[in-house]
Formats: structure tokens, sequence, C-alpha cells
């Protein structure tokens, strides 16, 4: 998952969990912190990683990504997957 998250909030936060469709994905280094108007990056050769291990899904395609957090609840968002080829092809070196 490569995803930069934002604190609008006056209270830290934490994400909790993050979901592809029905598969939950394990962040290396346990749940993200995100401080009052602080940005938080996941994947894309930051130090945060969050993988899933089959999102059964392929280049091209849409699918459901849940985010939930301790203060702000939870969100979900159609994203659109991506090949990590060519301009996208740095996105998913730390992982």
């Amino acid at each position: 998952i490569t995803v930069t998250l934002v604190n609008n909030g006056t209270d830290t936060d934490l994400l909790t969990e993050a979901k592809i469709g029905d598969q939950t994905a394990v962040f290396v280094g346990g749940p993200v912190e995100i401080a009052p108007d602080q940005r938080v990056a996941i994947g894309g050769g930051s130090e945060r990683v969050a993988l899933v291990q089959e999102g059964r899904v392929e280049p091209g395609d849409w699918t459901e990504l849940t985010l939930i957090f301790t203060n702000a609840g939870s969100t979900t968002l159609d994203v659109p997957v991506i090949s990590s080829d060519d301009e996208y092809a740095t996105l998913g070196e730390s992982a």
C-alpha cells in the first residue's frame, strides 16, 4: 500500500488497520502515529510499510481501501491499483 495521510485534527491519531477488500494489511513496526497538522507517508520508499499478503487485485483494477483510525474512525475509498512499472517503479522499493 502506498498512501500519504494528513491529520487535520488537534489530537494525535493512530492508523491501526488498513484493508484492501477483505484482506488486512500488516504494518511493519506497528500502527502508524499521525501528529496534528502533520502528514505521514506509507510505502513509496518511506520507512513506514503496510503489506497485504494476498490482495487479489491486478494493475488497472479499482479496489476498496479501508483505513481505520483510533480517533477519526474508519473511511473507505475506491482506489486504483497501479503497476510498479515505468514512472511508479520506485514506489515499492522499500517493501
